[in-house]
């Protein structure tokens, strides 16, 4: 069983389609009065919205460091000890000229599951580049239960072909998921054109002859290195690297079809390097010792760059020594989970490096060698990108966007009058900050297109969660509160508690119910005032659950929070009952 089927095996077990989900009781759906205001503190105390960090827009595909740096996101992988965690793992790169200006651009796919374009706008020999673009890729599995993976954090891996012979580059791209996708670009030499990709199963390359999927995050190198008196001459073979519970080796495919086509099956696959459980390798093919035979250079788990020399006497079947490790600098490991692309953005005609490292960000690595002798004697360096001074915003601490997945540009962020021209906090409220969801202005040169998610049901809608958690008493009536406006864009918004607990209580404890509550707003503030209880009869030995707070919603609009309470409710009026 892979890595993958096992986890998501592991949750469907429990899911809440699964359990007898009773509900929140909505008090507030009696309308019957209490004795007294609310009592007590807020339950919730990041419904301030006080908690805020002065820091870069992530959409801008740079950080305040000046360094490239993407989406980052999270993965399931098996440690050395045979744990299942979840761990970062490093951006993907690949080098080409999308426009045609004779220049090295970067195309990368962040661990999340964006792919951005940064065009150079240096030289050959001294790069520079843009602000990312975010290209309309979205390659995540469709969501149609709870706790389903490869939604996002999707962990693409990426490389541009000219897979045509007519000087456009395309996308590959393997995933977590172990599908291997050619998305098709459908400009020109000097204007690149990606459309969204809503119908993923058009762009898909089987791997095996009845589309089985047989690894976890493949990590595609298509060549023509490989190919043998018995190949299709000038047909793209693919090497490729995989993470599952077996070895996590690295195959050769070879193409079965014309230079043109992509195909491939287990018939004409052969396992060319044992990955001795290292994970995640991610190979390049490149003549390393320049003596006509393709060399495998990768990254593995462990944070190493192992090189592997090609000592085959027989071209049609490659064999390689042991690895070596490739020092940078007099650095030997790189952090964990490396990807690492051969490519010339300098100009020296050597092969030169580029190194992606789990805190997101892409190191350069200049080969200071000659041709069939590397040698990498400075440190590698991280990519920089621009990051345009108006990119900068007030995030809160405690409160993040969860979904709509693919949806680019989206932000909740913290603001006040002094952040935002014109903005209010609601009359009579004493606030410091409010929060607000929208969507960040973008210039797009070469991408006007944006992918959107197509369904907006509730397992692909958007959602901001507090990752504040609180805990409730059973059968206690709490009052929610809190200010709301939008900009007409929003629709369906509701609010939510929910509990998120693993393991699932014994059975016969109480498991932990879910509400949601509809919510009304205009481009006024409104104030939003409801009581809530969870309701436990059947469990005495239970008297509190943990439990979180959302919001959900449909479109992609302006949405402003403030001063949202949850505290203990007044008494109940004599002779109310329950």
């Amino acid at each position: 069983m892979s890595l993958a089927s096992f986890h998501r095996h592991l949750l469907l077990s429990y899911s809440p389609g699964k359990l007898q989900v009773l509900g929140l009781t909505l008090a507030a759906a009696i309308s019957l009065p209490l004795i007294g205001d609310d009592n007590g503190s807020n339950i919730l105390p990041a419904g301030s919205f006080d908690d805020v960090v002065p820091t870069y827009n992530p959409w801008a595909g740079v950080d305040d460091q000046g360094n490239i740096h993407g989406m980052d996101g999270k993965q399931i992988q098996v440690g050395d000890d045979g744990t299942v965690g979840y761990a970062p793992f490093a951006p993907s790169v690949a080098v080409g000229d999308l426009n045609g200006d004779g220049k090295p651009d970067i195309v990368l796919a962040d661990t999340k599951g964006f792919f951005w374009y940064f065009p150079n706008v240096g030289t050959s020999e001294k790069p520079a580049f843009a602000q990312g673009e975010v290209i309309p890729i979205w390659l995540g599995e469709k969501r149609v239960v709870w706790n389903t993976e490869g939604v996002d954090n999707y962990i693409p891996r990426i490389q541009l072909i000219d897979s045509g012979s007519n000087k456009l580059l395309d996308i590959v791209a393997g995933t977590y998921e172990g599908k291997l996708f050619r998305i098709p670009n459908m400009g020109s030499v000097s204007q690149p054109v990606f459309k969204p990709t809503y119908d993923t199963n058009s762009f898909l390359i089987n791997t095996r002859k009845e589309g089985a999927l047989w690894c976890n995050y493949l990590a595609p190198c298509f060549t023509t290195a490989f190919n043998s008196p018995n190949s299709l001459q000038g047909a793209w073979d693919l090497v490729m690297g995989e993470g599952t519970y077996s070895a996590n080796s690295i195959y050769l495919l070879r193409n079965q079809e014309a230079s043109q086509s992509l195909a491939f099956d287990e018939d004409h696959t052969s396992k060319i390097i044992r990955g001795m459980g290292l994970e995640q390798l991610t190979p390049c093919v490149v003549d390393w010792n320049n003596d006509g035979k393709p060399d495998i250079l990768c990254g593995d788990r462990t944070g190493f760059l192992n090189l592997y020399l090609n000592n085959s006497t027989d071209p049609a079947n490659p064999t390689f020594a042991p690895p070596v490790h490739v020092t940078v600098g007099g650095v030997e490991n790189f952090g964990s989970s490396i990807t690492i692309c051969v490519a010339d953005l300098t100009g020296n005609h050597l092969p030169n490096l580029l190194i992606g490292q789990t805190d997101g960000t892409i190191l350069y690595a200049v080969n200071t060698g000659k041709l069939g002798a590397p040698a990498f004697e400075n440190m590698a360096t991280p990519l920089k990108g621009v990051l345009p001074s108006d990119y900068h915003y007030t995030s809160l601490t405690f409160w993040k966007k969860e979904q709509s997945y693919g949806v680019p540009y989206e932000l909740v962020a913290a603001v006040n009058p002094a952040l935002e021209k014109g903005f209010a906090f609601p009359d009579g409220v004493t606030s410091s900050y409010a929060l607000k969801f929208f969507v960040c202005p973008v210039n797009s040169k070469y991408f006007k297109e944006n992918y959107y998610t197509p369904v907006e049901d509730e397992c692909n809608e958007h959602a901001i969660n507090c990752n504040q958690g609180f805990t409730l008493k059973l059968n206690k009536r709490y009052h929610v509160h809190f200010w709301v406006k939008t900009d007409g864009n929003i629709s369906n918004l509701r609010y939510r508690f929910y509990q998120s607990t693993w393991p699932p209580p014994d059975p016969g404890k109480f498991q932990g119910y879910w509400v949601t509550k509809t919510v009304s707003a205009n481009a006024t503030w409104s104030e939003e005032s409801s009581d809530v209880e969870v309701d436990n009869r059947d469990d005495p030995t239970t008297t509190t659950f943990p439990y979180f707070f959302e919001f959900r919603f449909n479109g992609q609009g302006t949405l402003y929070v403030d001063d949202l309470r949850i505290q203990e409710a007044g008494r109940l009026m004599i002779g109310e009952g329950r």
